[in-house]
């Protein structure tokens, strides 16, 4: 089928939107944007956003006369994007919007935490999660050959929305970092359930 029509994405709402992670923004998912509970699929949507448009808000912003959420979010090319600036501004209303774009830490993460849209990371402890193991297979390999990077952690306290990034040195001091959302955060693995009691 083709895209799904993306009308104003409302909070409360369980709406079809159009995925804009799906190819060619084909496949329909249920953005289940509840204000109390954020949930993955809308974190991520919230992450992509800012990465991608926060530097155009602020040229809107500095260039532009808008005095409204649907003006300000109206310059977005995206009509996801838009969509869903136009929910974020409408939330917290106009002026706390613009004041949120113009602090200095601006990191989309940062960003979609104040929106609710992701969840914080409450965690307090020195070690909320301990990297026990980092292996890179092969260790020796000839230019274009395929390298796995595979990272072993531990989970001592739930946590919220994060990132996590490798940075990889090549041979001639170029530095590659590769992240990846972690929208859900991470957590220690459940407690196994006790077996039921003998009759």
């Amino acid at each position: 089928g083709g895209p799904c029509a993306a009308g104003a994405m409302r909070r409360a709402d369980a709406r079809a939107v159009a995925s804009p992670f799906a190819t060619h923004n084909e496949q329909c998912v249920a953005a289940l944007a509840d204000a109390r509970e954020p949930n993955n699929l809308y974190c991520t949507f919230c992450y992509s956003f800012f990465d991608c448009c926060l530097a155009e808000l602020l040229q809107v912003l500095y260039n532009a006369d808008a005095k409204t959420c649907s003006g300000l979010c109206g310059y977005i090319q995206n009509n996801l994007y838009s969509s869903l600036c136009t929910d974020l501004c409408d939330t917290v209303g106009f002026a706390l919007f613009v004041s949120y774009l113009e602090k200095a830490d601006t990191d989309p993460i940062h960003m979609c935490v104040k929106f609710n849209a992701c969840s914080a990371n409450n965690c307090t402890s020195k070690s909320c999660v301990d990297i026990d193991r980092v292996a890179v297979v092969p260790r020796l390999a000839k230019l274009g050959s395929v390298v796995t990077i595979q990272v072993n952690v531990t989970v001592h306290t739930p946590t919220g929305t994060g990132e996590t990034l490798v940075s990889v040195t090549t041979p001639d001091n170029h530095v590659i970092h590769l992240s990846q959302l972690a929208a859900g955060g991470f957590a220690p693995p459940a407690a196994p359930t006790p077996p039921p009691p003998t009759p």
